[in-house]
């Protein structure tokens, strides 16, 4: 839900294509309402299922030195 405290925060979203937990279709739905409500979104999706790869952390690990 898009609240004015935190329109300006950009977002990342990272998603496992094979999650039997969240299904891959409503990540891609959450990350396209980010969209259309202004949110700027980075969003990668990972050949793993519910759960964290080492690319996925990479990715963070790069998206947050951009910003701090």
């Amino acid at each position: 839900e898009r609240h004015e405290a935190n329109h300006g925060l950009p977002v990342f979203s990272g998603h496992g294509s094979s999650d039997p937990v969240v299904p891959a279709a409503l990540g891609h739905h959450a990350v396209e309402s980010l969209r259309v409500q202004g949110y700027d979104v980075e969003a990668h999706d990972y050949p793993m299922q519910h759960a964290v790869c080492p690319d996925e952390i990479s990715h963070i690990a790069a998206w947050l030195k951009k910003r701090f």
